[in-house]
């Protein structure tokens, strides 16, 4: 039966070639919906087939298919579109950016290509596995010259904090909460040095920043609590994007009424970006920020920037 494997794997290829071509090119929806619920999930999303591809915006990445994020990311060539469509909209060359939770780099790439040779990025992951991945995927795409890596974990104080690793299916689940951690597949990867927001990032480069993703996996309450001195002192048109879980905010005590209204202190607008589901990414409705009006969601990317 093994002599069958690499003939299976390379059928596997063909296949995962047609309909990603299919779905990023063909403008109708028709077909699409079976093709992912009854094609991609049950015969293709499980296997551990390793693919290298371009994404949309030209970046190269080998992609592991059982894995959720990269998954999304080689059928549709773009992974979190309206993650994506909004930094598209907001930075331009020579702009600075801070990606908090960069994982390996999908993001990460897109931002160093936007904001061009006299920008810059600073990528930081807590995880030292993911961090690896980070590195070779900025190089696999020349993004080391305006981007700068950081092995550490973004917290309200300094402190040595254990990396929760997620399973090889979904790696963006890795976390550095205990509680999170728990509820999840994970073993703990080893601890790593924490700091706050501002004792990473040069002064200079967050009193420039254009835009400051965070995602990390229900630590964003320690972040943001961290940025609390530098929050008035942000440039008037720096957008902070985070990933919210009201479950994990709730575990340190906080709501995310808390979260807006800290931001909203400071001058801040609350916005929520649309859900990013299989149905948008084959639907592809506006990208365009909504005011926040609740929190009845239990994940939600939230925009905050100034009128």
């Amino acid at each position: 039966m093994n002599g069958y494997e690499p003939l299976k794997t390379r059928l596997v290829i063909i296949i995962c070639a047609c309909i990603r071509l299919y779905l990023q090119y063909i403008p109708s929806t028709i077909g699409k919906f079976y093709l992912w619920n009854k094609i991609i999930q049950p015969y293709i999303a499980w296997r551990p087939t390793v693919i290298t591809a371009k994404t949309k915006y030209n970046a190269k990445f080998s992609y592991e298919i059982r894995n959720w994020g990269q998954l999304f990311l080689y059928f549709f060539g773009v992974y979190e579109p309206a993650v994506a469509a909004y930094a598209a909209s907001v930075l331009v060359p020579g702009d600075v950016v801070v990606d908090v939770g960069a994982n390996a780099g999908i993001h990460t790439v897109l931002f160093s290509r936007l904001v061009g040779p006299r920008g810059r990025v600073h990528a930081i992951e807590a995880s030292p596995s993911i961090f690896k991945r980070l590195q070779a995927n900025l190089a696999l795409n020349g993004a080391e010259g305006n981007t700068i890596t950081h092995n550490v974990a973004i917290l309200d104080a300094p402190g040595r904090v254990p990396v929760y690793l997620h399973d090889s299916y979904n790696d963006g689940g890795t976390t550095i909460v205990s509680t999170e951690a728990a509820r999840r597949d994970t073993h703990q990867e080893g601890t790593v040095e924490g700091k706050p927001l501002e004792q990473v990032i040069p002064i200079d480069d967050l009193l420039r920043a254009k835009l400051i993703k965070i995602d990390v996996e229900g630590a964003e309450w320690l972040v943001v609590q961290g940025m609390r001195p530098i929050l008035p002192r942000l440039p008037r048109d720096c957008s902070v994007l985070v990933e919210v879980t009201p479950r994990a905010l709730a575990d340190f005590g906080a709501s995310v009424e808390d979260l807006k209204q800290l931001f909203e202190s400071n001058g801040f607008e609350a916005f929520r970006l649309p859900r990013q589901d299989v149905e948008f990414y084959i639907r592809r409705p506006s990208t365009v920020p909504q005011t926040l009006t609740d929190d009845r969601f239990e994940l939600a990317d939230l925009l905050f920037r100034r009128p």
